[in-house]
This record gives C-alpha cells, structure tokens and sequence, in this order.
C-alpha cells in the first residue's frame, strides 16, 4: 500500500508535509521549532524555513522522514616526528 500524505499549515512555519500513518493519525518528522544562539541562551522561535533549506521542496517543509542527525564539528591535531 502506498504512503499517503498530508500538509499542515503551521501558522508561523508555513506548511509542513506528514505522513499518514494511521486513520487520523499524521507523523511529522524532525520538525525544528526553535534555535539556540549559544549553549546556555534560551531557544528562539522558528519564524519560517529558509526556501533552500534542503527539506523544503516547492515551498513545503518535508517532514516524512527523520533527515540526518547534524554531527558535532571535532577538529583534531596529529604531531608527525
């Protein structure tokens, strides 16, 4: 059986597209609803997904798969004697 989808228009992200998993029941998937400035700053409402970000597709913020896990920036230094 096909997957079915469906769109939510989030008042201030914009539309997100879900998935139907369940009669009445739609998953959204690694939806980012705020960002942090620093380590200890408080979160700051997402106002709206860029239009390139990579998970927006004709407008639409893809929310039917959990997308990458972002890894941490690990900078290392090797001594060559």
């Amino acid at each position: 059986m096909p997957e079915r989808y469906s769109v939510l228009r989030h008042q201030s992200i914009g539309p997100i597209r879900g998935v139907n998993r369940l009669d009445g029941v739609t998953q959204f998937l690694g939806v980012q609803y705020a960002t942090l400035s620093g380590r200890f700053a408080r979160a700051e409402l997402l106002k709206s997904y860029p239009p390139e970000h990579s998970r927006v597709q004709e407008g639409i913020f893809d929310a039917t798969s959990i997308g990458y896990a972002r890894q941490p920036n690990i900078v290392t230094e090797f001594k060559l004697t």
